[in-house]
């Protein structure tokens, strides 16, 4: 099964160069530009289902795709969801840099160990776990394309568990390839 995972467009507070983290975010103006290209681009695909973060700016890059494709009907599902920055969310993420050894906690998504639980948030076993729950249920349908429309924290996720990869940073409306 192919697996065409697209993290959502620009968002406001993505803009803003603040955590989202699980908050509800709008698409930004930059971002329902590049949503257009990105439509056409995914015109080639004939995916027949699309899984979605249900957070709205997932669900506002899903529904014109969706659209676009005969309004193939979204599947929210929770484990989609971005990692939970706890009490970091909303703040720039430079602010965080004091409580890493690391860095920030944008640098420590990258490290594939952070925690941010003792801060409210989740820890990368957390997102790890669910993550990989969703792929296990994905395994159990038969399909030949699926499209994803998820966030940063879970892409890198996918990467490790299908590709054996470490990956670092990759903007908004980026689309991923994967065989499951």
């Amino acid at each position: 099964m192919k697996l065409i995972v697209i993290r959502h467009e620009t968002t406001v507070l993505n803009e803003k160069g603040l955590i989202n983290g699980q908050l509800e975010d709008e698409l930004s103006e930059n971002g329902k530009k590049d949503l257009i290209n990105l439509i056409d681009k995914l015109k080639v695909f004939k995916f027949t289902k699309i899984y979605s973060s249900p957070l709205h700016r997932a669900l506002q890059t899903a529904k014109p795709i969706s659209k676009d494709h005969n309004n193939i009907a979204i599947l929210k599902d929770e484990r989609l969801i971005e990692v939970d920055f706890g009490s970091f969310t909303g703040k720039p993420w430079d602010s965080t840099a004091s409580y890493f050894h690391q860095g920030n906690s944008s640098e420590m998504l990258n490290t594939y160990n952070y925690d941010f639980s003792k801060f409210g948030g989740e820890s990368f076993e957390d997102v790890k776990k669910r993550t990989y729950s969703f792929l296990d249920d994905l395994k159990k349908i038969d399909d030949n394309e699926i499209l994803i429309v998820t966030h940063g924290g879970v892409i890198r996720w996918l990467y490790l568990y299908l590709k054996n990869q470490k990956v670092k940073t990759f903007p908004n409306g980026s689309t991923h390839f994967f065989e499951l």
